[in-house]
This record gives C-alpha cells, structure tokens and sequence, in this order.
C-alpha cells in the first residue's frame, strides 16, 4: 500500500479484494492487522487463522496470532505460533512490528 489510509478504509479496501479472490491471503492478513489495531482481536484471530488456512507457511500470520493468544492469556498457544513463525522466518517478528507500526498510524487517521 502506498497510500496512508485510514484503518477503516484499509478494512474496506481488504474486503473488496477479498471479493475478488477469497483465496488471497495477504489480503486476510491486512485486514487481521488493521483489525487487531483497532481491537477487534476476535476479527483478527479469524483473519489469521484463514491467512494460516490458505497459505501455512506465512510466518508473520503465526507471529500476530501469537500477540492475540498473548492477550486473551493462552500462554501456551502463543508460544507455539511464535516458535512456528521463527521456525519459518527469523526476521517474522520484525516484520510484524513494521506492520503494527503502520497501523498504529494509520489509526491516527482521521
């Protein structure tokens, strides 16, 4: 994305990519991140886990839904998708953190 939007309209833009090919993973992902800025983790963690459904080998999909099992206090859960996605790409957390960063400000959109 080279526009900075919104999350809402990040949402929207997903969920009209989604529409055109409900087999696009990244798209899932997106939308999961831009879902969890805005606390919608229920949302996310069903975006992650169709992410991880389509694509198993997409790490930062198992690094996010680590940070939401995290949260609702599923330790165990949590470890085993942060090892997972280090298991897939070292650099999985990084990369999370730049996506976390991105919708953090693009929630100060307003």
């Amino acid at each position: 994305m080279t526009k900075l939007t919104n999350l809402k309209e990040t949402i929207e833009n997903y969920d009209f990519a989604l529409s055109l090919d409900p087999r696009y993973h990244e798209a899932y992902y997106g939308r999961g991140v831009a879902k969890y800025a805005l606390g919608r983790i229920e949302e996310a963690l069903e975006d992650f886990n169709r992410t991880i459904e389509l694509y198993e080998r997409f790490s930062k999909a198992y690094q996010m839904r680590g940070l939401i099992n995290e949260k609702l206090g599923e330790k165990e859960k949590a470890e085993n998708n942060y090892r997972k996605a280090k298991r897939l790409d070292p650099d999985a957390e990084r990369d999370v953190k730049m996506d976390l960063d991105i919708a953090e400000r693009q929630k100060a959109i307003t």
